[in-house]
């Protein structure tokens, strides 16, 4: 039969190692369950940042002013469509220049993305 074994955090298993390589007075031993120690604890510490940081962007308010990227459409003289992530008509006409200018996009003929499009 099998016993669940629930192991230590690796930070207690590393606390209680130095512990007992103090009591034995084992100067490489001590040396490196505190390194390991101290990455543990160093891990923990980027962990809890992170997590911070997440509900950070989570929970930030939108600036004033602050615009999102919004899909805009556009078409060919030849024939077609596509489309552009851009904040403003004005950033959208100057991506589709600078990805699609070779293909002859109208300039006039962008504009935001509707459901409509897409159920083309």
């Amino acid at each position: 039969m099998k016993r669940n074994f629930n192991p230590l955090p690796k930070k207690q298993y590393f606390l209680n190692r130095l512990q007992s390589a103090i009591a034995d007075q084992d100067q490489g031993k001590q040396i490196y369950y505190l390194s390991r120690y101290k990455g543990e604890v160093e891990n923990e510490l980027q962990a809890a940042k992170r997590e911070i940081a997440e509900l950070k962007l989570k929970t930030a308010p939108k600036k004033r002013g602050e615009l999102k990227k919004k899909e805009f459409v556009f078409t060919f003289k030849s024939g077609g469509w596509n489309s552009v992530f851009a904040k403003t008509k004005r950033g959208a006409e100057k991506l589709m220049k600078e990805q699609y200018g070779d293909m002859d996009p109208i300039p006039g003929s962008c504009h935001v993305a509707s459901e409509k499009e897409y159920m083309m």
